[in-house]
């Protein structure tokens, strides 16, 4: 135990007390100081880290004591958007995980974990072997924690159909082939190398956002097929081979709803009856929801699911997917909103996502506040000062500086809501830019501003994310409208103009961009294995070649008189995302990158 206990003491950077007593309680930790003795009491390890950070939080005598109100409260890590966390990364946060009081990790692995006789699957991609799964295994059980796989047995298997061992086992896009035999034996080798590497008895199985089911080779070979008969027909048979593995499966439940809602996971039909019959009695249903800041939502969504007389997990995110920055604030919120709805129907398995999407180009550890504030919602906690009090335990840093890291996708409205200016800014071009439309007159001094206060931050023990927040928003403040004042320039025949641009700003955009590469580079080293980032070279390398074309295409006009074709075009208002042009989620960088065809 004490091995233990002094591995968590050195992650929560706190010297253990050397008149520490500990003892097993029923449930929950009990921890105290009374001069120089302390006592703790608690049900498990994971519950010993709680009482570790309570310890090290409180200044002389005190007593407290918690618990959590679920049976499995668990974080999940996307280890399939190109960034493959090492090994001794997925550790300390499962370190980490312990401390907050959460009793599962999960790992997100598409096909970045590898099947003997599949050498194609997840080849170059950082997949993790079986020896470092078991590793993983064996270290989160270390801390009573319960490590959990998370595969996909229909859709999301992109990245796996380009290898001709694979491909002929696909409907169309990233959807498995249903009711062929070969696709089913490669289901069966997935669940065999999970069962050599994982303990546990639950898996999550995937089956989420297959919208295309059936419309392609499936089509072709069998003619139309109602969509819900091949989806149970699907699940029936992967939750057979589940069981041959002794595993109990989960599977996302959006397409359920989906099917009978023209693709609205929270529309008013019912799932009907009928086909809740079908689903096999052995599976769980995770209801994931990212988004909703309305409880009603939740309550209704929920309500539905209980229809199924299965086991109900909650699933929400911690909002790091979206750029290199995160947007904590907006994982309170939900989480806030959430809630009440859990608890009116007694939900008593919880765990929330870390994804990646569109390159993992945000460090998992900006999530931190989000992930603190969602378990201490958990242990029944809710007041904003303990919060902070925890936090600064957990990490040694405020949480109103560690939070700064939000700031560069808060620009242009006081509403919370989700957008990412922080990442379309940075790729917007700079002759073509159709984003150039939202770029309010504000926006370069904030970043400005933004950028000064990261930087007199030194990052406390996780100073790779500021550098990285730092540089970004030392870019945007230089680049965020610099297509506007360039084409300005270009159709008012500003020359002076254009030469101080093409001279002095444009190649200083050019260094800072190559400092954000390097402060990328630093911080996705020390989190991913390598293999991903040439992803990452791509991007920003191609913006800093863009950058340097569009200088050598200033000095030629300024030199000869030639037109750019690029700034003779009028930058017309932007018309995509809601109908008042409020919201902009647009985080996938081939979306914004330019209007032609990548």
């Amino acid at each position: 135990m004490m091995d233990i206990i002094f591995e968590l003491a050195q992650e929560l950077n706190f010297t253990v007390p050397q008149n520490l007593t500990i003892s097993s309680c029923e449930n929950g930790y009990q921890v105290s100081r009374r001069g120089e003795c302390c006592s703790i009491a608690c049900s498990n390890k994971v519950q010993l880290a709680k009482a570790l950070v309570e310890l090290k939080r409180h200044s002389g005598d005190f007593t407290a004591e918690g618990a959590c109100r679920l049976d499995n409260m668990g974080i999940m890590f996307d280890c399939s958007r190109n960034g493959v966390l090492k090994v001794d990364v997925v550790k300390k946060l499962i370190r980490m995980s312990a401390l907050m009081g959460y009793n599962m990790v999960l790992l997100y692995i598409e096909d970045t974990y590898t099947i003997e006789n599949r050498p194609y699957f997840g080849y170059l991609r950082g997949r993790y072997s079986e020896d470092e799964l078991r590793e993983i295994d064996a270290y989160a059980a270390r801390f009573d924690m319960q490590a959990v796989p998370c595969m996909q047995t229909l859709a999301h298997m992109n990245a796996a159909k380009k290898w001709a061992d694979l491909g002929d086992m696909f409907d169309i896009n990233d959807i498995l082939l249903c009711d062929d035999e070969k696709t089913y034996a490669f289901i069966d080798d997935m669940f065999a190398a999970m069962r050599r590497c994982f303990k546990t008895d639950l898996i999550n199985i995937g089956m989420d956002e297959a919208f295309m089911l059936g419309l392609g080779q499936y089509l072709k070979k069998h003619g139309y097929t109602d969509r819900f008969t091949i989806l149970t027909r699907h699940l029936n048979r992967v939750c057979q081979i589940a069981e041959k593995y002794h595993y109990k499966p989960m599977m996302w439940s959006d397409m359920f709803f989906r099917i009978c809602n023209d693709g609205n996971y929270h529309g008013p039909n019912p799932v009907p009856q009928e086909i809740i019959d079908q689903v096999p009695e052995n599976v769980s249903l995770a209801y994931w929801n990212y988004r909703t800041l309305e409880t009603e939502v939740y309550d209704h969504v929920l309500g539905e699911h209980k229809r199924f007389d299965r086991e109900v997990w909650m699933v929400n995110t911690a909002w790091k997917c979206i750029g290199m920055v995160p947007h904590n604030y907006y994982t309170f919120r939900t989480v806030d909103a959430l809630m009440p709805a859990m608890e009116k129907h007694g939900i008593k398995n919880f765990f929330t996502t870390c994804w990646g999407d569109n390159g993992a180009d945000c460090s998992v550890f900006s999530a931190l506040p989000s992930i603190c504030y969602i378990a201490l919602r958990h242990y029944g906690v809710d007041d904003q000062q303990t919060f902070a009090d925890v936090f600064l335990a957990l990490t040694d840093m405020r949480l109103e500086d560690y939070l700064l890291i939000d700031t560069p996708n808060m620009m242009g409205t006081t509403e919370l809501r989700i957008e990412c200016p922080s990442k379309y800014f940075l790729y917007n071009d700079l002759f073509s830019g159709f984003l150039d439309a939202r770029v309010h007159e504000d926006y370069a001094s904030s970043l400005a501003q933004r950028a000064k206060a990261l930087a007199a931050y030194d990052g406390g023990r996780f100073p790779q994310i500021f550098r990285t927040a730092t540089a970004l928003c030392r870019v945007l403040e230089l680049k965020v409208d610099l297509g506007i004042q360039t084409r300005q320039a270009y159709q008012q025949k500003d020359t002076a103009k254009l030469r101080q641009l093409a001279l002095k700003v444009y190649p200083e955009l050019v260094g800072r961009v190559e400092e954000l590469h390097r402060a990328f580079y630093e911080q996705w080293h020390m989190e991913n294995k390598g293999q991903g980032f040439e992803v990452m070279d791509v991007r920003l390398g191609g913006l800093i070649q863009r950058i340097k074309t569009c200088i050598w295409k200033l000095q030629n006009h300024l030199e000869s008189g030639a037109p750019i074709e690029e700034l003779e075009d009028t930058i017309l208002p932007f018309k995509c995302g809601d109908r008042e042009d409020q919201h902009l989620t647009y985080y996938n960088w081939a979306n914004f990158v330019t209007v032609n065809t990548l």
